[in-house]
């Protein structure tokens, strides 16, 4: 089974990898993302940016199914204020493929989507592609 990861680079923090394992909840709001984490059937894992000003109070949903994981822009009706772009392209909706770039909000938030069986072949890649950015 493969495994899953995000590199995740918050401006003016380091880098972190975070391996995927279930559904997420990414938003800036933790009482928000939390109301929200009760609709899903298996309680999600939330991910919060509270210092960063341009995500929304529920930003994103990441979640897996049997093809891989999908990301998708803000919940139900409501779409997040400044929108989710992957590989330079705003999106409400993705498949996410390895080696997808994320950017969450204002160009904050960077996340490098991978998934691979072992990563440390592509950790000095990934990092160096996020310090291009």
């Amino acid at each position: 089974m493969k495994r899953h990861s995000l590199l995740i680079n918050e401006s003016g923090s380091d880098s972190f990898r975070l391996v995927l394992d279930g559904n997420y909840i990414i938003g800036r709001i933790k009482h928000r993302c939390i109301k929200k984490a009760i609709a899903f059937d298996q309680t999600p894992t939330l991910i919060i940016f509270n210092q960063a000003k341009y995500l929304s109070a529920i930003h994103c949903v990441l979640y897996r199914d049997e093809i891989g994981y999908q990301l998708i822009d803000g919940w139900g009706q409501y779409k997040s204020a400044n929108g989710i772009f992957v590989n330079g392209r705003r999106v409400e909706y993705a498949c996410l493929k390895h080696g997808d770039e994320i950017i969450l909000g204002n160009e904050q938030i960077i996340l490098l989507y991978e998934s691979e069986r072992d990563f440390s072949q592509f950790e000095e890649e990934t990092l160096s592609k996020i310090r291009e950015v």
